[in-house]
């Protein structure tokens, strides 16, 4: 599993949204047909952030779920 952490810029002192995206691929990946390497790079490298692919800085975490 893969999970996404989006956090927006602080516009003003009022409390933020935070976003989580949790995409479940294990069934593709015990077939062998889908690599999850390959995926979190390319998730790492299109999400652009202010208008920037692949520049995730602090706003962006991808993290792989080890089970």
């Amino acid at each position: 599993m893969l999970s996404l952490f989006l956090q927006p810029k602080a516009a003003s002192a009022k409390v933020t949204a935070k976003h989580k995206f949790i995409i479940d691929y294990s069934k593709p990946a015990a077939d062998g047909v889908f690599d999850a390497s390959d995926f979190e790079k390319f998730l790492h490298d299109r999400i652009k952030v202010e208008g920037k692919a692949g520049q995730l800085g602090e706003n962006v975490k991808i993290a792989r779920d080890g089970k």
